[in-house]
């Protein structure tokens, strides 16, 4: 009950996630009493017949629900969530969903909110504790003092575990079942002292009552916040076991005895099941992300009547061991195999993208292609410098660091488009923007909270920060607020950093925008409908960074005219691939329309020393350009009898009409492909020693100067 009001939205149980911990102790005590007693009645354990009744316990209601929300999933959702739901469906077949949700978790990881099978993280556990546990059983139960032993001191090993990894690898704690087994041992553990409970009514009621209170402490205090499992999963899971090993009696026993309660347990693994697709479905269908009190108490009331319906008719009728064995099994097997399929096909092709009934209008080749573009400049960057070195300074160019979060990128790509020439360095991470005391402003759960930590150091380093000619600072504003980049900019002021352009916010979708789009196609007015109401005024931001003397980059400056807000431009490519991050063209357009007035900022920076031909590294035909240079030589002859040299120039397309001169004369031939700038020159030219100088010229007169040069040499 309490997982099932929390995902419903009742807000005062804030911990009600707790209920699956409470769970495990339970389901450790339940299946290790079970094995206990068969190993000293028997002295083994009947492998076949303990897998066979947990198959009827699990398999028949989890498939009757997966083929349930599959049917609503292949109608519902659009291709890019109907392929990662087949990827969930697929591992929930395998008992492994825990493994794919940790594989999915992250800064980037889809919001759990639309993730109909999300639940089933806790069935992969419980499952694959069943696969481990009977083998613990039968090695250790002949002494009860050797199974107290080997349980609690399991249990004791991964708790330290969870505790001295939460920090660092939350997710893996959650999810992976090395560090849960010591809920499952608690539970356990109470198999082996059962006998010598107290007597004294007293004494029952008494750790009774303190087994309730641990758990409802659990459920009202936590929350997000909360850094758990891990040491804080004791509260509830030492509530629930008092509760197991000193039932209540009287008015106490009364609490978890009568009826009502009762009858909620008898249908609990089916109300388990049902609760969390019908949220996920209804919250999606309606593209809503918060449930009114009405809508959640109907979802409850819609969770009960599903779980009866499936307790009556499908849980029910196949727990019951009379039902033919085989039978049972050749059903199993024929619907296992044929959720497999139907998980495998959509998780492999593009989540059906056939279907006649789904708008299709960004596929999810674009949109995959679209997140990938976002690297693209800093790729091209890593590879010319050497992945080793991609954020080492240059000595002959302007130096900058680009300081964010993962929206760091929309900054390179910005600035890489109005200053291809300059050396960017990057100080970055998702959900890690500039702050003295991080941990303070993001969750416990963040998936790199310690190496975050560490390059918040690096970001206060004055010495650090003084290499690089000016700093830019591209976040995601809303969470990070004015007086958090007030902190940092006064920091900076102090350190005497006196460049420092700050890149503003823009908008934010309730989801991805490609999902909006593929639902209600490319109508502005209805998309305008699902942009969040959590975008930072631009206004708060520019007093912030005026007061002192640095320069702000608007976003809203950029895509917005009176009041109209670009959320695709006229090549119908979406501002965002998500609900907020930049797409690459949109990106590149953010400090266009003020190059000048950014040039003018940075001044001096701009016509900094650069170091002389004879002090720069040799280039020898046939090696790619020292670290640093935008360009190289090929070094075999081309079909025209010239030599290759190329140049990596940010901003170059196709469309481009450009030329390159070489040693002050023109290529014999000039190629462009996506920002990659090929020409053929004369053998002679390249074989002379000396400094080669390039240009490039536009039809606009323009001359792109100081791209690059040669030092050739024998």
């Amino acid at each position: 009950m309490s997982v099932l009001l929390y995902h419903s939205g009742f807000g005062a149980l804030s911990g009600g996630f707790v209920g699956v911990d409470v769970f495990f102790v339970i389901s450790g005590y339940l299946i290790t009493r079970l094995l206990h007693s068969e190993v000293r009645r028997t002295g083994s354990i009947d492998f076949y017949g303990f897998y066979l009744r947990r198959l009827r316990r699990i398999f028949p209601a989890l498939i009757f629900t997966l083929g349930g929300a599959s049917v609503a999933a292949i109608f519902i959702l659009t291709p890019q969530r109907l392929e990662q739901y087949g990827g969930s469906l697929l591992h929930a077949m395998l008992s492994a969903s825990n493994i794919f949700f940790f594989f999915e978790s992250g800064y980037f990881d889809t919001d759990s909110a639309l993730k109909p099978l999300l639940h089933t993280w806790s069935l992969g556990v419980e499952e694959q504790f069943y696969i481990l546990w009977p083998f613990v059983i039968l090695l250790f139960a002949a002494s009860n003092r050797r199974l107290y032993l080997a349980i609690t001191l399991l249990g004791l090993i991964t708790l330290i575990l969870a505790a001295g990894l939460i920090g660092t690898y939350p997710s893996a704690v959650f999810f992976l079942v090395p560090f849960r087994v010591f809920e499952f041992a608690i539970g356990a553990v109470l198999v082996t002292v059962e006998r010598n409970r107290s007597k004294n009514l007293m004494i029952s009621n008494a750790l009774f009552s303190i087994g309730l209170s641990l758990m409802l402490v659990a459920i009202l205090s936590y929350d997000e916040h909360t850094q758990f499992p891990g040491l804080s999963a004791l509260v509830p899971c030492i509530g629930a076991a008092l509760c197991i090993y000193s039932p209540g009696h009287g008015v106490f026993g009364r609490v978890l005895s009568n009826k009502p309660v009762v009858w909620v347990g008898l249908i609990s693994y089916s109300l388990y099941l049902t609760h969390w697709p019908i949220i996920v479905f209804y919250k999606y269908t309606l593209g809503i992300q918060e449930l009114t009190p009405v809508e959640s108490v109907s979802i409850v009331l819609a969770s009960f009547v599903a779980a009866i319906l499936m307790y009556r008719f499908i849980e029910k009728p196949f727990r019951k061991s009379g039902t033919e064995n085989r039978r049972f099994l050749l059903v199993i097997t024929i619907a296992s195999l044929l959720i497999t399929y139907i998980g495998a096909s959509l998780w492999a092709s593009d989540g059906w993208v056939w279907r006649p009934w789904i708008n299709n209008s960004i596929s999810v080749d674009a949109i995959n292609k679209g997140k990938e573009l976002r690297s693209k400049d800093r790729q091209l960057q890593c590879v010319r410098k050497g992945w080793d070195s991609c954020d080492d300074l240059a000595n002959d160019q302007v130096n900058a660091l680009i300081v964010g979060d993962s929206h760091a990128l929309d900054g390179l790509n910005a600035f890489t488009r109005i200053f291809p020439s300059h050396n960017f360095s990057m100080s970055t991470l998702g959900g890690c923007p500039p702050y003295h005391e991080i941990e303070k402003l993001t969750l416990p759960t963040h998936p790199d909270l310690d190496k975050c930590k560490g390059i918040n150091v690096e970001r206060y380093d004055v010495g650090y920060l003084k290499r690089y000619d000016y700093i830019v600072i591209s976040v995601l504003f809303g969470w990070y607020s004015p007086d958090h980049l007030r902190e940092y900019l006064r920091f900076l002021n102090d350190a005497g950093i006196s460049k420092v352009i700050i890149i503003g916010g823009y908008l934010s979708m309730t989801e991805d925008l490609p999902e909006l789009i593929n639902k209600h196609g490319f109508d502005r007015s209805l998309l305008n409908e699902f942009i969040s109401g959590s975008v930072v005024d631009d206004q708060a931001l520019i007093k912030e960074v005026r007061d002192l003397g640095y320069f702000f980059l608007s976003k809203f400056d950029a895509f917005c005219e009176q009041g109209d807000c670009e959320l695709f431009d006229e090549d119908m490519i979406p501002f965002s691939y998500d609900q907020h991050h930049l797409s690459y063209e949109f990106a590149q357009r953010v400090a266009i329309k003020r190059q000048r007035e950014v040039s003018s900022y940075l001044g001096d920076v701009l016509t900094k020393p650069r170091s002389a031909p004879g002090d720069s590294a040799e280039l020898r035909l046939g090696d790619w350009g020292p670290r640093g240079t935008q360009a190289g030589v090929i070094p075999n002859l081309q079909p025209d009898g010239g030599m290759g040299i190329w140049i990596k120039l940010s901003g170059a397309y196709e469309s481009r009409d450009v030329e390159v001169w070489f040693n002050g004369k023109p290529a014999i031939k000039t190629v462009v492909q996506d920002e990659l700038i090929t020409a053929s020159v004369s053998p002679s030219e390249v074989n002379s020693k000396g400094s080669k100088p390039i240009v490039i010229k536009t039809p606009q007169g323009i001359d792109l100067k100081d791209v690059g040069f040669f030092v050739v040499s024998d």
